[in-house]
């Protein structure tokens, strides 16, 4: 339920892009999403709300939670269209969630959970990048968490510039990203420009030459320049790189100059021997002669900056436990599979493993006999007609090879 003010509109996050065709659109009008973060659950999820009475929200509504100790957190997102020009407070969204911890088989424990949205505007009077940083690879808009990751894990990097009835480009003027660390040869960045209605994704991956000459760069300067012309757009044959002319002429639409792009940072083949703390990644628009015009916004610059642990590597534990050592056709027995992964932590911040954040939990059973040979031997085929495992009320069956693959968390 919500109090909201009565001018303003909540609508499916999707349908926040760009700019709005009024203003008065861009300031009652906004999308509310909450998602599951990094930390504490078992599944991906995200939860949007709307100011429609009979549909109050849509997609994910139930999120399990995991066995640490830690509290799991939820991220709020509040769309907004880049042509907004109010700041005032616009009420609030309170959120009922129903906490069922699982006591027993049959007892659980209830608490009702109510987490109220203040929701509120403000304008930044200057025309510089807004930008959030995560661990992980993230594919849309995402907020700021403090990123430390282990040395072959991933980051992104979301970076976003609007500048309302202004040309901000001039002949020469290109696009960089800047840093006080020089990424390793095999460090690999993928650029997901979403600026224009078809997102355009561009890869590059650092050389041996390329990360030489950042190392020199970075004890000359104590800075480093990656240029976006030096990424590939994809799925085109031969070199076509990003082009600062042509996309600048995109950007400005003749009205309006929009940027918003999401650069992912994947270290799993850099090769990263020593630790790395407090590094910063911003965007500048440079003019012809390299000189800074466009940097990232100050209050945000804290946000974007990683620290990279070579020490750290997260561990996945399983243990499993039966029934009964031996089965006979018609009889049942019960599976207990417990199943971690753990994270290392440092100054209370947990160090992030993100090989795993695409992979699933999951569980391969099969069943084995011993032959006259006293060898043992897989069940497969017709033996194992009739034979099933169930999992929340669900019933799994072996394949043709006797193995039965079983998912039982999205994480």
């Amino acid at each position: 339920y919500s109090t909201i003010a009565d001018n303003v509109t909540l609508i499916d996050k999707s349908l926040i892009r760009g700019v709005a065709s009024t203003t008065d659109i861009a300031n009652s009008t906004f999308g509310l999403s909450m998602t599951s973060s990094n930390k504490g659950w078992l599944n991906w999820g995200t939860t949007s709300f709307y100011s429609n009475a009979q549909t109050p929200y849509g997609g994910t509504s139930y999120y399990i939670g995991d066995n640490s100790s830690e509290a799991p957190s939820l991220l709020f997102y509040l769309y907004h269209f880049k042509n907004l020009t109010e700041t005032r407070d616009m009420g609030t969204v309170s959120i009922q969630l129903m906490a069922i911890t699982k006591l027993d088989d049959i007892n659980s424990d209830l608490q009702r959970i109510v987490i109220t949205v203040n929701l509120s505007t403000a304008i930044y009077n200057t025309s510089e990048y807004e930008g959030a940083m995560t661990p992980g690879k993230k594919y849309e808009l995402f907020t700021s968490t403090t990123t430390k990751i282990t040395k072959d894990s991933s980051f992104s990097a979301y970076y976003s510039l609007y500048s309302h009835a202004e040309n901000l480009y001039r002949t020469g003027y290109k696009h960089v990203l800047t840093s006080n660390y020089a990424f390793p040869a095999g460090t690999k960045m993928t650029l997901i420009d979403v600026s224009l209605a078809t997102p355009r994704y561009y890869y590059y991956i650092v050389t041996d030459a390329d990360a030489a000459s950042y190392r020199t760069e970075l004890s000359t300067y104590n800075e480093v320049t990656y240029p976006l012309s030096k990424f590939t757009l994809m799925d085109t044959i031969g070199a076509n790189q990003y082009s600062d002319a042509t996309m600048n002429s995109l950007y400005y639409n003749g009205e309006d100059t929009l940027e918003e792009y999401i650069v992912q940072i994947d270290l799993e083949n850099a090769n990263i021997e020593s630790d790395v703390r407090d590094r910063y990644l911003y965007p500048e628009l440079q003019d012809a002669n390299g000189n800074l015009i466009i940097s990232a916004l100050a209050i945000e610059r804290d946000a974007l900056k990683f620290s990279i642990y070579t020490a750290a590597d997260s561990t996945i534990d399983v243990k499993a436990t039966l029934s009964n050592d031996t089965f006979y056709n018609g009889s049942n027995g019960i599976v207990q599979v417990e199943s971690s992964l753990l994270h290392e932590e440092e100054s209370s911040d947990v160090i992030y493993d993100t090989k795993y954040y695409e992979d699933y939990m999951g569980l391969v059973i099969y069943l084995t006999f011993e032959d006259e040979n006293h060898v043992m031997q897989k069940v497969s085929g017709n033996t194992l007609l009739g034979t099933y495992y169930t999992i929340n009320g669900l019933n799994y069956y072996p394949d043709a090879t006797g193995e039965t693959r079983i998912k039982y968390a999205n994480r």
